[in-house]
């Protein structure tokens, strides 16, 4: 997914994630199929996250799944997801 793909989905996907019917309790699930190695998608990712705990608070429990093939080399994703890597500016 490339910087300018994100931008512009941003705001359906915040929208999308308001518009789907959520139960406390449950779990929310959000799947980003082809990530290489995340640092695009990240920012909507946190978005995405920060919309839900706004509208539902901490208790909602959130996943989020990363896929891409099966040979993809996954040791940048943990980077950014531990703060060590430079991940895309935010999206709104």
């Amino acid at each position: 997914m490339s910087e300018e793909s994100v931008k512009f989905i941003s705001p359906r996907a915040i929208e999308s994630v308001k518009s789907i019917p959520v139960k406390v309790g449950d779990t929310f699930t959000i799947a980003e199929y082809g990530c290489a190695d995340g640092g695009t998608s990240m920012p909507l990712m946190y978005a995405c996250v920060k919309e839900l705990r706004s509208l539902y608070g901490n208790e909602l429990e959130v996943h989020i799944n990363y896929e891409d093939k099966l040979d993809n080399d996954f040791k940048s994703l943990f980077y950014f997801l531990q703060g060590k890597g430079k991940v895309m500016k935010t999206t709104k």
